[in-house]
């Protein structure tokens, strides 16, 4: 499905803004991977890093169940974060090189996940 995705139109050919929802679609396509589990066990549930800031390193973190197809997961996760890095050189994007802060656990929270620092 993602690979269908990213060859139907070539990234050469596309606008900086076409370009940048193919990237918001993308993380979309991640959020909905792990939005409809109910955050009931945080025993069940970890975090990744996922983007890539023009500076390096990760633009934030996403929770997910450990019990959802991790490796399909993953990789949309790295495609995202190749993806992005692309996307920054391409349009020379730069930013302030802030980094979000790295959550330590993920508590459940009423159905949700949230992060603890």
């Amino acid at each position: 499905m993602f690979s269908v995705f990213l060859s139907c139109q070539d990234n050469d050919m596309l606008s900086q803004d076409q370009e940048a929802q193919r990237l918001q679609d993308l993380f979309n396509e991640i959020e909905s991977m792990v939005s409809t589990f109910s955050c009931d066990n945080s025993d069940d549930w970890t975090f990744i890093g996922y983007g890539s800031k023009p500076c390096g390193g990760f633009v934030g973190y996403i929770a997910y169940p450990l019990f959802i197809d991790t490796q399909l997961f993953i990789e949309k996760i790295d495609a995202h974060k190749q993806a992005q890095e692309d996307f920054n050189q391409k349009w020379q994007i730069y930013s302030d090189c802030s980094l979000p802060n790295q959550p330590t656990e993920v508590l459940c929270d009423n159905g949700a996940p949230k992060f603890i620092y």
